[in-house]
């Protein structure tokens, strides 16, 4: 009895296995203006998640869409300063996107809704630029990834014609 309910999960699992989706590598373009040392950790930081994951991959340009005909675009701004105390803090804001080129000329549509902004201090940096992928990742697992292909969907259209 064992035996066969062994064997009968072991091909309900290679089934699954077989026929699951293949998803592609999403690109991701970064465009940030962080000079400061928190800044420049949590951006840092937050290329490393994105190189770790298996879902994306940087690029450095809007033209490497990985065939997609579209990357994920991320903004961040920072801007640090010192307390009185010696503590260095940075304020980090964020917005996500959908960019590519078509035909001659590049374009990129934010989406506002996903502005965020944090507080780093100390030897937080790091963290902060975990949390921005945490986010993204999320975002991109719903509302983001909807966008994403409709936004990807859209400029193949425009390329095949």
């Amino acid at each position: 009895m064992v035996r066969r309910y062994l064997t009968a999960m072991a091909l309900l699992a290679f089934s699954m296995a077989a026929h699951a989706v293949e998803t592609k590598t999403k690109h991701v373009f970064i465009k940030a203006d962080c000079a400061g040392p928190l800044g420049t950790e949590a951006i840092a930081s937050l290329r490393d998640a994105i190189r770790a994951s298996p879902g994306y991959q940087l690029t450095s340009s809007l033209l490497d869409d990985g065939g997609e005909y579209a990357v994920i675009t991320i903004f961040v701004e920072c801007s640090e300063s010192t307390l009185p105390s010696g503590e260095r803090i940075a304020s980090i804001a964020s917005i996500f996107g959908v960019g590519g080129c078509a035909l001659g000329s590049c374009s990129i549509t934010s989406n506002e809704s996903t502005l965020q902004a944090a507080l780093c201090s100390g030897n937080k940096g790091a963290g902060c630029g975990r949390d921005i992928y945490a986010v993204l990742d999320s975002y991109m697992s719903g509302e983001g990834g909807a966008l994403f292909d409709w936004e990807a969907g859209k400029r193949k259209k425009v390329l095949e014609k």
